[in-house]
């Protein structure tokens, strides 16, 4: 396993939508630039040069290799990889003028943060590669030291960081969007959006499987017992993940890396993921409960703007054993019959429904593509009469009971159904062209030659 030849700093460009292969390379460029190995031929790979800052053909052949791959793009495909070098060559172009432009601005950047986003950086190739020791003879093999390495990955973050403030400060200006130019844009692009898909408007009632009173409280005295003698300094945090924790990354001390603000919304719930974004650096938290038990959480670092953490944590898993299951079918059977009998299904789901957000609205889930329906659901659901209930289906260890409301089959879609997507389309396209503008504006203070690319 290689190193990674470029640092995966926290920052990334303005999502600029709507022109893929553009944002794609602008990527490329940030997460790759001058990955050049030491002792390259300078005089006769400089394919371009910004103010005094060279641009190597063996850099842009390395990000024109990652850009065809991650676009799918056949190498042999002639016409189509020249008219790819060329935008990776006016990205690189346009990353350096930024970069000079940052540099001349004066924008401000921390040494402190630069050293910590190389740490983990380092941090992360040695955990993806193994051990220190196989790191180490990785590095002898592609012919590098660690201090080059670092002074590789601080260089790419500096520039990546000061041209991301430079243009977080230029950039970030809402842009408007009026309701004509939206429906402007439908009424151009109407045919070439995707029809809707045939869809079942659906409610659920969902049963899940609780394990006994008697394990959770044993596993939140656990962690009360651990999170004391952590506090105490009886125990380092890492010692007590590798000793305590049900989460196989334990062995390591239980790092979760960098944790964007969504992430853990949908799997471990609002509550738990906002009792993490409220953690100061180096707290520990209470055990803080969760699908799957019992964490303590030690966080690392965060985004003072509060788009991201850095948390490890230490999971103490409640099991779910047989009887538990069985307690939790017998219920789903039973609430099944009342709703056959003629209960409201609406009525049972907000009373008997473990997920808070349908069960408030009377189970009801709104308009589901068949295509995303899985497993039983994709075998049963579409052969529903309308009205028609289902007994208990077993998914992910829930237990699903769905009515069906109404079927519709595959069609265009109206403007109402489109207008939130379509405003982002829009407004994101302008923000494109503004940014195309600036950095416009940006290239004529700079100095900029391009030199024959020397084909054979």
């Amino acid at each position: 396993m290689r190193l990674r030849n470029e640092y995966r700093g926290g920052f990334r460009p303005l999502n600029l939508g709507g022109r893929i292969d553009r944002v794609m390379l602008l990527l490329l460029v940030l997460i790759g630039c001058h990955a050049t190995a030491p002792g390259a031929d300078l005089v006769e790979s400089v394919v371009a040069v910004v103010d005094k800052e060279p641009i190597l053909r063996t850099e842009i052949e390395a990000q024109l290799e990652m850009a065809l791959y991650s676009m799918g793009i056949d190498p042999n495909d002639t016409a189509r990889v020249l008219e790819i070098r060329e935008q990776v060559l006016d990205q690189q172009i346009d990353q350096l003028v930024l970069y000079q432009e940052a540099v001349v601005q004066e924008i401000p950047i921390d040494e402190e943060e630069i050293d910590g986003a190389v740490n983990e950086a380092i941090a992360r190739n040695k955990q993806e590669i193994g051990s220190e020791e196989l790191f180490l003879r990785q590095l002898e093999l592609d012919g590098l030291t660690e201090d080059e390495l670092r002074e590789r990955y601080s260089r790419q973050a500096r520039i990546e960081m000061m041209v991301g403030r430079l243009m977080h400060r230029d950039l970030n200006v809402e842009v408007s969007v009026n309701e004509e130019e939206i429906k402007a844009y439908f009424d151009e692009h109407q045919s070439e959006l995707p029809r809707r898909e045939a869809a079942l408007h659906l409610q659920h009632i969902v049963i899940g499987v609780s394990p006994d009173t008697i394990l959770v409280e044993k596993a939140q005295s656990l962690a009360l017992e651990v999170a004391t003698q952590i506090r105490s300094g009886e125990l380092s945090f890492a010692d007590a993940a590798r000793r305590y924790s049900d989460d196989p990354n334990g062995r390591t001390g239980g790092d979760l890396r960098r944790v964007a603000r969504g992430d853990f919304a949908q799997s471990m719930g609002p509550a738990f993921e906002d009792a993490l974004f409220v953690l100061e650096v180096d707290q520990l938290s209470d055990p803080l409960p969760s699908p799957l038990g019992f964490h303590l959480v030690l966080l690392q670092d965060k985004d003072p703007a509060g788009a991201w953490i850095h948390p490890s944590h230490i999971l103490f898993r409640v099991p779910v054993v047989q009887a538990d299951a069985a307690r939790a079918e017998a219920e789903a059977e039973e609430v099944y019959r009342r709703a056959q009998a003629g209960e409201s299904f609406e009525e049972l789901a907000r009373r008997f429904s473990d997920e808070p957000e349908s069960a408030a609205r009377g189970g009801d889930l709104g308009w589901i593509p068949t295509s995303t329906l899985t497993d039983q659901a994709a075998e049963l659901l579409p052969r529903l009469a309308e009205g028609e209930i289902t007994p208990p289906l077993t998914t992910d260890g829930f237990f699903h009971i769905f009515r069906l409301i109404e079927r519709e089959g595959e069609r265009d879609y109206a403007y109402e159904e489109v207008v939130t997507e379509l405003t982002n389309v829009v407004r994101e396209q302008k923000r494109m062209e503004r940014y195309e503008e600036w950095v416009a504006e940006v290239r004529e203070r700079h100095y900029i030659k391009r030199n024959p690319w020397g084909e054979d």
